[in-house]
C-alpha cells in the first residue's frame, strides 16, 4: 500500500472516528496539547480524520473544528465498518513522513508525538515505536508498562498481543504491512496484534519512547469487547508464523528461553517507574485537567503489569514444531486423540493410505493433542508422513494453546489441506474454536453413539451426533462406516443427506484356497479391555462354559487404557490372557473356531470384519451397524444387546451352543462371512468408493 503522496509534514495523526461524539473534544484537546508541544520544537504535525460510518452529529462536529493547532486539516469520509480498511485509507490519504495512529476516545501525554518522533528519527527505517505507559481508565482501570526489544520476547505473539494498538512508523514502511479487514463478522480480530505480528515478521525493530503515556479508555461496549465475544480471539494467517520466518525471527528469544531467562516484573517497580518521572505525573496532571476520570491518586490500588513477562511455552512449543516443518507443506491433515491399536484409528489410517496410494503426490500431517498414551502404529502411516504429538510433548501447555499450535500449524504449512478429524475431545473442541476461520475441506469420521445404561433404560450420549448438529455448515464431509447410523443421522437433519456418506471398511484378504475347518474347541476374543467393550461379561460367560463346554477355552487379546482388572479374568480356568496384539493379522486365526465380541455401542467395528475375513463366524450384539455384517445365523450370531448382564450371557453362551451343536456349522457360516466380507470390503471395492467420496477423477488413478 505504497502512498504516492510525498512527504509534506513531520507526522500524521491519522485519527479514527466512529460515533464517539461524546468523546472526541476530550481527545483533540489532548492531541492539541501534544500538537502544540511538538510544533514548538519545529516539527510539523497534520491531523487526518477519518468519519467510518459516523452519525450527521459526529459528522458536523469534525467539520467545524478548528484545527488551527495542526499545520494541516484532512477529513475523509468512507463506508468501511471497518476499523482496519478505514486506518489504511487515512494513511493513504497522509503526506506526513511519520503516521501516528490514533483513536476518536483515548487521550495521550503532552509530549507523546514529540518522544515518539525522537526515537522514530533515531531509529533505523523498519521501526515500529510506542509509548512506555499505557493507563487505562473507564470501565477498567490498571496501569501497564511496554518495554522494546531485547526486552520483550518474539515467542509471546503466538499466544497474545505484547504491544499496544497505537503505533508510530514511517508512512513508507506501510507498502510491506498494512491493516486487515477484520471486522465481528470475519471470525478473526485484533487488526493492530496482526500489523504488528506482520512487521516483525519482516524484520522490523520495536522501540519505545520512555515517560510516554496513552490515556486508554475502558468502555463496556467497546469494539474490543466485541470482538473477544464474537471472534476466534486470534488474528489472522500471518508471515511470522511461516516455519522459515519463526525459526529465524524467534531463534535468540528460543534460546533464552531454553536456558531460564525469565522476566518477573512486581506490581510496585512498574507503579515505582512510572511514578519517579515528573514528566509522568505531569502529563497525567493535565490528562486529568482535560478528563478527570484519569485520576492517578488511585494508582497503588489498581493492577500494574508489563508486556514481557508472558508465558512463552506455547511460542517454544511452535518454535521446536516449526524445525521439523521448515520446508514441508501438506495436502492432508489428519487430527487424532492419540494413536492406538484401535478401530477408529485403522479406519482412517486406511482411508489416508488409500488417498497416497491413488496419488503419491499427497503428503499426510498428523497431529496427537490428547491423552498420555504410548503411541502405536506410527508405522502404518502413509510414507513420507510427519507425525506431531502435541500432547506428550508439552503437557504443560493448556488445551487452549494447544489448538491455537494446531491452527497456526494448519494455516502455516495446510492452509487449504483436507482436514480429517477423528471423533475425539482435541479433534472436536478445536474445530468447535477455530471452524470460522479454517479454509480446509473439513472431513469428519463418525463410528458409533456412546450408549449408557440409567436404571432399566439406555441413553445416546450424543457427543458426536451434537458435534455434527452444530457445526454442519462448515463441515464438508461426514464419513462413517455403516448405513443405519447415516441413516439415524439423516432422519434428524434432512441436509446432511447431502454431506454424509458410508464407506465400508477395508479389509485385506488373502487369495488363498480356504481349508477344511478343524474344530478347535477355542474362541477368540480381540479388542481393547476398556469399559465400552464390555469385557467383564468374558468372565460371566465363561463362567457358564465352564460346566457346559468344559473343554472350552477362551483366548482373550487386548489391553486396558483404562484400569481394567485384567487379573480378574485370568482366575477363570478357561480363559487364557493373551496380552496386547499389533493387528489382528498377528493374531493366528486359524487356531480359533468363532469370534465373540461384546460392546455397549459401536458402529460397524474393523475386527469383526476381519474376523470374517478369516472364515471366524462372529457372535456379537446387534448394536451400530453391526447387523450389515453379521447377518443372524448365515455369517454369524446376532445378540439383543439391550438385554441386561444376565440375559445378554446367557444369550452368548445359546449361541457358541448353537455353533458347536452341528457338525459342519462352523465351516459353513464362517465361509458365508468370508463370501459377504469377499463382497463388500475388498481392496477394489474400497478403493473405488475412496475415490468417489473425495472426488479423484479416474485420471488421476495410479497402478498399485
Amino acid at each position: 500500500m505504497q502512498s504516492e503522496v510525498r512527504d509534506r509534514f513531520d507526522i500524521s495523526i491519522v485519527l479514527n472516528i466512529h460515533r464517539e461524539l461524546q468523546y472526541i473534544r476530550r481527545t483533540m484537546l489532548s492531541l492539541e496539547e501534544a500538537a502544540n508541544y511538538t510544533r514548538s520544537f519545529g516539527v510539523s504535525v497534520q491531523l487526518v480524520m477519518v468519519l467510518d460510518r459516523s452519525d450527521s452529529a459526529t459528522k458536523d462536529w469534525v467539520h467545524a473544528y478548528d484545527a488551527s493547532c495542526f499545520d494541516d486539516k484532512v477529513v475523509i469520509l468512507v463506508d468501511n465498518g471497518s476499523l482496519g480498511l478505514s486506518r489504511n485509507d487515512g494513511i493513504k490519504a497522509a503526506s506526513g513522513t511519520f503516521v501516528a495512529t490514533c483513536d476518536a476516545d483515548d487521550l495521550v501525554s503532552f509530549n507523546y508525538l514529540s518522544s515518539l518522533f525522537d526515537v522514530a528519527t533515531k531509529s533505523k527505517e523498519q521501526s515500529l515505536i510506542f509509548a512506555e505507559y499505557l493507563y487505562a481508565f473507564g470501565a477498567n482501570h490498571f496501569l501497564a508498562q511496554y518495554r522494546g526489544q531485547p526486552d520483550i520476547s518474539s515467542l509471546a505473539f503466538i499466544t497474545t498481543h505484547p504491544l499496544m494498538s497505537r503505533v508510530m512508523t514511517r508512512r513508507s514502511n506501510f507498502s510491506k504491512i498494512q491493516y486487515q479487514d477484520l471486522r465481528a463478522s470475519s471470525g478473526y480480530a485484533y487488526e493492530d496484534w496482526h500489523l504488528n505480528v506482520e512487521a516483525v515478521g519482516h524484520g522490523f525493530e520495536v522501540n519505545v519512547a520512555r515517560n510516554t503515556t496513552i490515556y486508554y479508555r475502558q468502555r463496556a461496549n467497546s469494539l474490543l469487547k466485541e470482538a473477544d465475544s464474537r471472534s476466534v480471539r486470534t488474528i489472522p494467517p500471518a508471515r511470522f508464523f511461516n516455519p522459515e520466518v519463526y525459526l529465524e525471527v524467534c531463534r535468540e528469544d528460543y534460546f533464552k528461553f531454553s536456558r531460564g531467562e525469565r522476566h518477573s516484573v512486581d506490581q510496585l517497580d512498574v507503579r515505582s517507574d512510572f511514578m519517579s518521572s515528573q514528566v509522568n505525573i505531569h502529563s497525567a496532571h493535565k490528562a486529568n485537567f482535560i478528563d478527570s476520570a484519569i485520576d492517578i491518586s488511585v494508582i497503588n490500588h489498581i493492577p500494574a503489569l508489563t508486556n514481557h513477562e508472558s508465558d512463552l511455552s506455547a511460542g517454544a512449543a511452535y518454535f521446536e514444531i516449526a524445525r521439523e516443518l521448515k520446508g514441508k507443506s501438506f495436502t492432508d491433515v489428519a487430527l487424532f486423540p492419540f494413536m492406538t491399536t484401535g478401530g477408529g484409528e485403522k479406519y482412517i489410517l486406511n482411508v489416508l493410505n488409500c488417498l497416497v496410494e491413488v496419488n503419491p503426490d499427497r503428503k499426510l500431517l498428523l497431529i496427537s493433542g490428547q491423552g498420555g498414551v504410548r503411541h502405536k502404529w506410527i508405522e502404518k502411516l502413509p510414507a513420507g508422513s510427519v507425525f506431531i504429538d502435541i500432547f506428550n510433548r508439552y503437557p504443560n501447555l493448556t488445551n487452549e494453546h494447544r489448538d491455537l499450535i494446531t491452527l497456526k500449524i494448519i494455516q502455516s504449512v495446510a492452509p487449504t489441506a483436507v482436514l480429517h478429524l477423528k471423533c475425539s475431545e482435541y479433534a472436536q473442541d478445536f474445530y468447535s474454536r477455530y471452524s470460522a476461520v479454517l479454509e480446509n475441506f473439513n472431513v469428519f469420521y463418525r463410528f458409533s453413539d456412546q450408549i449408557r445404561r440409567f436404571e432399566d433404560r439406555f441413553f445416546v450420549n450424543g457427543y458426536s451426533w451434537d458435534f455434527i448438529s452444530d457445526n454442519i455448515k462448515t463441515l464438508d464431509l461426514v464419513i462413517c462406516d455403516n448405513h443405519k447410523i447415516m441413516r439415524n443421522d439423516v432422519a434428524r437433519i434432512d441436509t446432511l443427506a447431502e454431506k454424509e456418506v458410508c464407506l465400508y471398511t477395508l479389509c485385506e484378504i488373502e487369495k488363498v484356497p480356504i481349508p477344511k475347518k478343524v474344530v478347535q474347541r477355542r474362541i477368540l476374543w480381540a479388542s481393547r479391555l476398556d469399559p465400552e467393550k464390555r469385557p467383564e461379561l468374558i468372565g460371566m460367560i465363561a463362567a457358564i462354559l465352564e460346566s457346559r463346554h468344559p473343554d472350552v477355552v477362551i483366548d482373550v487379546w487386548g489391553e486396558s487404557f483404562s484400569g481394567f482388572d485384567v487379573a480378574a479374568l485370568a482366575q477363570h480356568r478357561n480363559i487364557q490372557v493373551r496380552g496386547s496384539y499389533s493387528g489382528f493379522t498377528s493374531i493366528g486365526t486359524d487356531q480359533y473356531d468363532m469370534f465373540l465380541y461384546t460392546s455397549a455401542y459401536d458402529g460397524l467395528p474393523n475386527v469383526v470384519v476381519e474376523a470374517m475375513a478369516c472364515s471366524l463366524p462372529v457372535i456379537a450384539p446387534d448394536i451400530g451397524g453391526i447387523s450389515e455384517a453379521v447377518i443372524n445365523h448365515v455369517t454369524g450370531v446376532l445378540i439383543d444387546g439391550a438385554r441386561k448382564d444376565e440375559e445378554l450371557v446367557t444369550s452368548y453362551v445359546a449361541a457358541i451352543d448353537w455353533l458347536y451343536d452341528e457338525d459342519g456349522r462352523i465351516e459353513a457360516v464362517g465361509n458365508r462371512a468370508l463370501h459377504h466380507v469377499q463382497a463388500n470390503h475388498s481392496r477394489e471395492a474400497y478403493r473405488r468408493q475412496v475415490c468417489e467420496i473425495f472426488k479423484i477423477a479416474s485420471n488421476e488413478l495410479q497402478d498399485i
